[in-house]
C-alpha cells in the first residue's frame, strides 16, 4: 500500500475548516492509515488554515469560503482530500482483455521498440528514476513559493520518491508526504503526478514543467498554496491510460493492480485477449483476428479513434469512461463540441481546429494518420512534416514561393501551423506565469507568420 506520512491528525467526517490539536497516530474511519514522522516537526496544535475537501465537493467547486476578495485562493491554504468509505472491488479486470504492450512486442518486436520512444508510451508510467523528469539533488528539489512559510520538498530514496509540504507557522515548521503513485504526461509540456490513498487516486501538488525544467504549481494550482485534494477521476485517466478497472461508489477509485500504463496499442487496436489467443493456437495464420486495424476502419471511425483524447473536453459522457472501443460511434460514447477555438492540452483542440482547414475539408480520406505515423516518434522533425504537406501541396503553390524559393520546402509548419500559447491552463510558479506552446492544427495562411 502507497503510504502517506502525515503530521497532520485524520481527516473530519465533514467538510469544515479543522483546527489541529496534535500530531498523534489515529486510526482514520475511512479505512485508510497514515504515518506520522518522528523528531521536532511531532507538534501541529495551532493550523487553522488547512481544510479537508469531498471529491465530489472538490469537482463541484463548492470552496468558496476558501477564497479571498479576488476570488482566488486565500494564500497559506492547504487542501487536503476527506476520504470516503472505500468500496471493495468486484469487477474481473480480466473480462476487458488488456494484456499490455509487452504482449503485443512477441510478434511485432520492430513496432514495440520504435513505438516505446513515442509520447503515447510515455504519457502514463510507474514512478522511478526514468520516468520523473523532476530533479532531486540539493540544488533542485526544493519549490519554494510566493509565501514566505510554504515550500514544497522531493525526496527520493530506496526506490520510492515523495513530495514533501513544509509549512511555517511562525514558531514551528509542520511537514506531510506523499508518495508518488504514478507518472502522467511524457515531458512534452511537462509531467503531472498521482498519489493513492489505499485505492483513491489524488493529484500532487507539485508538477514539472519541462520549458524551465523545473519542479511547479500544478495547472490550476496557485502559487502560495497547497492542494492534494483534487481526485482524479476515470476521464482523466482515459487519455494517460490503456486501461484502468474503476470501482463503483467513489469517482476516483480504480482496482489498484488492474490497469495498463501509458496510451498503448490496445488504446488504438481494442483489448488484445481474443487475438493473442487465436493467433497463439494458429501460428500460421496470417491475417489478423480478433484486432482493429485503424488504418482499415472508414475514415470517420479511423478518425474517431484519436478524436477521444485529441477532439476536445466532451460536453457529455454517454459511456462510462474506458468503455469506447476503436471502431465504435464515438457520438454514442461522447458529446462533444464543434466549436473548439482554445489550444491547449486540455481542451485537446486539435481534431476540431483540424475540421475547419480548407485541406482538410477538400481530403475527404485524410485522417491523422495521413501527417502522423502513431508508431514514431517524430516530435519537432518540421523537415519530414513538411514533406507531408507537399504529398498534396506543390512549393510554387504557396505565396511566399516567389520570394524565398525551394528554402520553404523544409518548413511549411511554422508558418501554417503556428505554435501558440496554451490557454486551458494556468501554470503559476514562484510569482511568474508560465504558457508553453502547443501547435495549432487549423492550418491555413496565419498572417502573423507568412508576414515575416
Amino acid at each position: 500500500m502507497a503510504r502517506t506520512r502525515a503530521l497532520f491528525s485524520e481527516s473530519p467526517s465533514k467538510l469544515r475548516k479543522y483546527l489541529i490539536m496534535a500530531a498523534v497516530c489515529v486510526p482514520l474511519a475511512f479505512a485508510t492509515a497514515w504515518w506520522l514522522q518522528p523528531g521536532p516537526q511531532a507538534t501541529t496544535s495551532g493550523l487553522t488554515n488547512v481544510y479537508f475537501l469531498p471529491a465530489e465537493t472538490y469537482m463541484a467547486g463548492e470552496v468558496d469560503f476558501l477564497r479571498d476578495e479576488s476570488g482566488n485562493a486565500r494564500i497559506d491554504s492547504i487542501l487536503l482530500p476527506e476520504l470516503p468509505q472505500q468500496n471493495v472491488a468486484t469487477s474481473d479486470f480480466l473480462s476487458a482483455g488488456y494484456l499490455g504492450a509487452q504482449t503485443c512486442a512477441e510478434c511485432h518486436q520492430e513496432y514495440f521498440d520504435s513505438f516505446v520512444k513515442t509520447s503515447h508510451f510515455k504519457t502514463s508510467a510507474e514512478p522511478s528514476d526514468q520516468s520523473i523528469l523532476g530533479a532531486f539533488d540539493d540544488a533542485h528539489r526544493v519549490l519554494t513559493t510566493v509565501s514566505e512559510n510554504l515550500r514544497f520538498e522531493m525526496l527520493d530514496g530506496d526506490g520510492e520518491f515523495w513530495q514533501r509540504l513544509l509549512y511555517d507557522d511562525g514558531q514551528q515548521t509542520h511537514g506531510v508526504e506523499f508518495q508518488f503513485g504514478l507518472v502522467t504526461g511524457s515531458g512534452k509540456v511537462g509531467q503531472t503526478y498521482l498519489y493513492w490513498q489505499e485505492s483513491l487516486l489524488y493529484q500532487m501538488h507539485v508538477s514539472y514543467l519541462s520549458v524551465t525544467d523545473s519542479w511547479t504549481n500544478s495547472p490550476g494550482y496557485r502559487d502560495g498554496t497547497a492542494d492534494f485534494a483534487r481526485p482524479i477521476p476515470a476521464l482523466c485517466l482515459d487519455c494517460h491510460a490503456t486501461y484502468f478497472e474503476e470501482v463503483a461508489g467513489n469517482i476516483n477509485q480504480f482496482q489498484r493492480d488492474n490497469y495498463v500504463l501509458g496510451v498503448t496499442c490496445e488504446k488504438c487496436h481494442g483489448p488484445g485477449r481474443e487475438h493473442v489467443a487465436y493467433h497463439r493456437d494458429h501460428p500460421q495464420e496470417m491475417t489478423a483476428h480478433g484486432i482493429v486495424n485503424p488504418a482499415e476502419l472508414p475514415t470517420e471511425r479511423a478518425i474517431e479513434v484519436c478524436q477521444v483524447c485529441h477532439g476536445g473536453t466532451p460536453v457529455a459522457m454517454l459511456q462510462p469512461a474506458f468503455s469506447f472501443r476503436p471502431g465504435d460511434r464515438l457520438d454514442h460514447f461522447f458529446t462533444f463540441s464543434e466549436n473548439m477555438q482554445a489550444t491547449g492540452v486540455h481542451s485537446n483542440s486539435q481534431l476540431p481546429r483540424l475540421r475547419q482547414s480548407k485541406c482538410f475539408q477538400q481530403s475527404p480520406d485524410m485522417t491523422c494518420t495521413t501527417c502522423h505515423a502513431p508508431h514514431e516518434f517524430e516530435r519537432g522533425d518540421l523537415q519530414l512534416f513538411s514533406q507531408r504537406c507537399q504529398n498534396c501541396h506543390d512549393l510554387p503553390d504557396c505565396g511566399k514561393f516567389g520570394e524565398l524559393g525551394n528554402t520553404i520546402a523544409d518548413n511549411c509548419i511554422d508558418c501554417h501551423m503556428p505554435s501558440r500559447e496554451l490557454e486551458d491552463i494556468k501554470i503559476s510558479s514562484q510569482g511568474a506565469d508560465h504558457a508553453p506552446l502547443m501547435r495549432d492544427h487549423f492550418i491555413k495562411v496565419w498572417p502573423s507568420t507568412t508576414a515575416h
